[in-house]
């Protein structure tokens, strides 16, 4: 009948879990064995809230009553009118994500469509060698990026970052590795 009554019943439930839960008798009160259907039963709750500590737990709760939560008023009329403007906008927003959802799932549709034609579409081959001679010039490279880094020319990080961009790439271009050090020497020989 009162909505500020079932809301803090809730509460008191929530905070009697937390306490039961955290409590450092655990030999006592133990969590395992307590009944939560029975527990939730006597702070008269009509349906269970979402916390984390029921989730992964069976609980056996059935209200005795049929009556849904949402259609109960508060019996201050502020705090009602409030509510229910509360829930027009929870009402428009749903009614906005579900007209963005499906307007979205037909550009998701679109873009499937586009990798699936994408997909079929034949691509070229690499040779058995040209991969094995991909692979070791990808060996070199990273050998050559981890030397920099135990000489200190490149930071861990700067290391990481390039070496995921040569991940991302897989293309046969070697930026920042190779033999520009950037003062116009080579990385072999000096002036």
């Amino acid at each position: 009948r009162d909505r500020d009554l079932l809301e803090r019943g809730s509460h008191a439930f929530m905070a009697h879990l937390r306490a039961y839960k955290d409590h450092k008798c655990e030999f006592i009160f133990r969590w395992r064995a307590l009944d939560l259907g029975s527990v939730a039963t006597g702070f008269a709750l009509l349906k269970l809230p979402k916390i984390p500590e029921l989730r992964g737990r069976s609980v056996d709760f059935s209200p005795h009553t049929a009556v849904r939560t949402e259609d109960i008023p508060y019996l201050d009329k502020t705090r009602e009118r409030a509510r229910q403007k509360r829930l027009e906008v929870q009402r428009e927003a749903r009614a906005m994500a579900t007209k963005l959802a499906k307007e979205g799932a037909a550009a998701r549709d679109a873009a499937r469509k586009q990798k699936q034609r994408e997909a079929q579409q034949p691509r070229k081959r690499k040779g058995k060698h040209e991969q094995i001679v991909e692979e070791w010039d990808e060996l070199a490279r990273e050998e050559r990026l981890f030397k920099k880094m135990k000489r200190g020319k490149i930071s861990k990080q700067e290391f990481e970052r390039l070496l995921r961009k040569g991940l991302d790439d897989s293309s046969s271009g070697d930026e920042g590795d190779g033999g520009s050090r950037g003062d116009g020497r080579g990385s072999r020989g000096k002036k």
